[in-house]
C-alpha cells in the first residue's frame, strides 16, 4: 500500500536539526534502497517534505518515520494513496480512506 507523507518541521532549534542531518540522509538513504520511500520532494523554501511511502498499514509508515534522527523536530500527516495505475485495483491504501494526522514526533 501506497502512503502519501507530508513532513513540516516544528520552528526553531535549526542547530539542533542541522546537526542531525548527516545521519537523516543517511537512515532515508537505507529506507529508499529497501523501497520503504518511493519519492522524496522538498519544497522551494525546504519547510516541507512530501514522501511517498510504501508499507502494509499507517502504524508500519509511523513506525519507519519514528526511526528518522529527524523525527522529534517533524510535524506529520499521513494519507493513504489511491492506486490507479494500469491494472490497479483502485482501492485505498487504508481502510477509512481518511488522512490521518499526527501531532509531532516525541
Amino acid at each position: 500500500m501506497k502512503w502519501l507523507v507530508t513532513v513540516r518541521f516544528v520552528h526553531g532549534q535549526r542547530e539542533e536539526r542541522a546537526a542531525l542531518l548527516p545521519a537523516e540522509q543517511e537512515h532515508v538513504k537505507g529506507l529508499r534502497a529497501q523501497g520503504v520511500i518511493e519519492a522524496m520532494h522538498v519544497g522551494a523554501d525546504r519547510s516541507i517534505v512530501w514522501l511517498v511511502m510504501q508499507g502494509e498499514s499507517q502504524e508500519h509508515i509511523l513506525r519507519a518515520l519514528a526511526a528518522l534522527p529527524m523525527y522529534p523536530y517533524m510535524a506529520l500527516e499521513v494519507a493513504p494513496l489511491l492506486d490507479i495505475s494500469p491494472g490497479g485495483s483502485g482501492e485505498r491504501a487504508g481502510a477509512s480512506g481518511r488522512p490521518s494526522v499526527t501531532a509531532r514526533g516525541e
